[in-house]
């Protein structure tokens, strides 16, 4: 992926100064090179970039901070080209920290600390192994962690990383403890803040990227979602073969309940037989011993019957609900595949 860096100490600077920007008066704004102006919903906004800021205002843009108030120059040349695509992405903050959501190999949803003095992004174990990303043969680098130790991270290529129409495909990435949106990702855009909004706006530097569809995907990306959907149809015939099994396993429960019910019936058949030669017996005569022998004998093989049957009908059961349970992950990998473009 052939990208141009942005230094991580100067994006981070510029979005330190962007936060604090609504604290300063217009003149210093305007001395530092941030931009007063109102948006279509009336709200005010800053931005250091005068290509945001709408053509109608760019006139209006007094330098506050001169005596004789001389009009900002802006010219026509500076203004953002047509067709290029600002992406807006709704932030979430909590202790001045930026989370924002992400959709990982462009099914599995997750929420990043966006991190600019991170060099590289990072992913947790979990998100690798609902990637079905293995770490036991991949790389690994050296990386220092928050108490600043020293520690082995491996590093897996993720077939794209999108933030809402965001795309980058093909980047490598660390696995840690924690989701980091670092400046491999970021490096890609021009990255503007909307503080007051929540929100970051995103410009492609590559002007073709106004639709992911618009970027040409590399050949590791594509050779990715090839092994992607190879991996869902083995999973898928695995399944199947294991539905087949079972629903052979549900046949013989099935034949197993329906020869005991039949010896059931004719044990009752017997018991009755049995019975009705006593039942005439005076109550001066005992019963023979060999007919009380096989009434009990009878009845505790109707128990036992009984007892195999409802075996056999718990484990049918629980084979049906495998069935079921597996044929919903098929419907589900059906699903992801077809997202994979």
């Amino acid at each position: 992926m052939h990208v141009s860096a942005l230094p991580a100490r100067f994006t981070y600077a510029l979005v330190l100064v962007f936060l604090g920007c609504l604290a300063l008066p217009d003149a210093v704004l305007a001395q530092s090179g941030f931009y007063r102006f109102v948006d279509e919903n009336g709200q005010v906004r800053y931005t250091d970039n005068p290509a945001n800021v709408p053509v109608d205002q760019y006139r209006s843009l007094i330098n506050e901070g001169s005596d004789q108030g001389v009009e900002t120059d802006t010219t026509q040349a500076e203004l953002q080209p047509l067709g290029v695509q600002r992406i807006v992405i709704n932030y979430d903050s909590r202790g001045g920290t930026i989370f924002v959501h992400a959709v990982l190999d462009h099914h599995l949803p997750v929420v990043f600390h966006l991190d600019t003095g991170a060099t590289r992004t990072m992913i947790t174990e979990s998100d690798a192994r609902l990637l079905n990303i293995s770490l036991e043969s991949t790389k690994s680098i050296h990386g220092r962690i928050a108490d600043g130790s020293i520690v082995e991270m491996p590093v897996v290529r993720l077939a794209s990383i999108g933030l809402g129409e965001a795309l980058v495909e093909g980047l490598e990435v660390t696995v840690g403890k924690l989701r980091l949106l670092g400046m491999d990702f970021l490096e890609n855009f021009e990255l503007n803040i909307n503080s007051q909004q929540g929100q970051l706006v995103l410009v492609a530097k590559d002007s073709a990227v106004g639709s992911h569809r618009q970027k040409q995907e590399s050949d590791v990306a594509r050779q990715d979602r090839q092994q992607a959907k190879r991996d869902i149809d083995n999973k898928i015939s695995q399944l199947k073969l294991l539905i087949k099994t079972s629903g052979g396993l549900i046949e013989r429960y099935r034949g197993d309940i329906e020869e005991a019910e039949m010896k059931r019936i004719d044990a009752e058949s017997a018991l009755g037989e049995i019975r009705n030669q006593t039942r005439f017996q005076s109550s001066g005569i005992s019963r023979e011993k060999w007919k009380e022998s096989a009434i009990s004998r009878i009845e505790k093989n109707i128990v036992d019957i009984d007892a195999y049957i409802q075996n056999r009908r718990n484990v049918r059961k629980l084979e049906e609900e495998k069935v079921a349970g597996m044929q919903g992950q098929i419907n589900h990998l059906h699903r992801l595949r077809s997202r994979i473009n």
